[in-house]
């Protein structure tokens, strides 16, 4: 698992907002628009419970009323892909999340306000953003560069 400290973090958030761009508005391609996106980028961590799940399956719906976007795109060569884990920080299928589940969410605003997720774990129950940040696998970011299809 790799971790990044706190400026590779903010380079990070850069990152995802460029590859974030590519997903929602593929035809634009101005460095212009791409950088003024990136300025405006707004990380977000969130547990919340999920009320329903999108029929295509690429969107949660949220009790507090904020929509999850799951991300699975190709970018510059790399394939990106949220990363879906259980509260141990092992990968699971989509699938094993259902209505009535606690999530925790790290991801992105999107113009929209929606929420481009890079990573969501499924949780037991409801619980305490603050109580989660103390174990290891919420405070780690890893890479969500997938290996190509």
């Amino acid at each position: 698992m790799m971790k990044i400290d706190i400026v590779s973090r903010e380079k990070w958030h850069a990152l995802m907002a460029v590859v974030i761009m590519a997903v929602i508005a593929p035809a634009i391609c101005s460095a212009e628009k791409i950088t003024t996106y990136q300025n405006t980028w707004e990380p977000i961590e969130m547990v919340a419970k999920v009320e329903s799940i999108s029929d295509e399956g690429d969107s949660l719906f949220l009790s507090n009323e904020r929509t999850i976007v799951l991300v699975e795109l190709k970018y510059q060569g790399r394939f990106y892909r949220t990363n879906i884990k259980d509260d141990d920080g092992r990968p699971i299928d989509f699938k094993e999340i259902k209505k009535g589940s606690w999530i925790f969410v790290r991801g992105g605003i999107l113009p929209d306000l929606h929420i481009a997720a890079r990573d969501i774990f499924l949780l037991p129950r409801e619980t305490n953003i603050n109580d989660l940040k103390k174990r290891d696998v919420f405070r780690s970011i890893e890479s969500w560069e997938q290996p190509l299809r």
